[in-house]
């Protein structure tokens, strides 16, 4: 099986719009070396029908204040 790995860029206008800025399949180069490295600090799912929340992951929170979920 050979996989055809591409990179595709989105962007988004002010009205809300999403488009295709770029679209193009991985040749040599690597573009991943050389960009800003982020961290995430915090990841929560919201449930649209009960509105409860998920925290998936919290790097804000100290771990001393964090509570114990079942």
């Amino acid at each position: 099986m050979v996989l055809n790995i591409s990179f595709l860029f989105i962007d988004k206008e002010d009205c809300g719009n999403y488009f295709c800025r770029s679209f193009f399949p991985i040749e040599r180069t690597d573009y991943t070396k050389n960009q800003m490295q982020y961290t995430l600090l915090k990841k929560e799912k919201i449930h649209l029908d009960s509105g409860k929340i998920i925290i998936q992951y919290d790097r804000l929170t100290p771990k001393a204040t964090k509570r114990e979920e079942c």
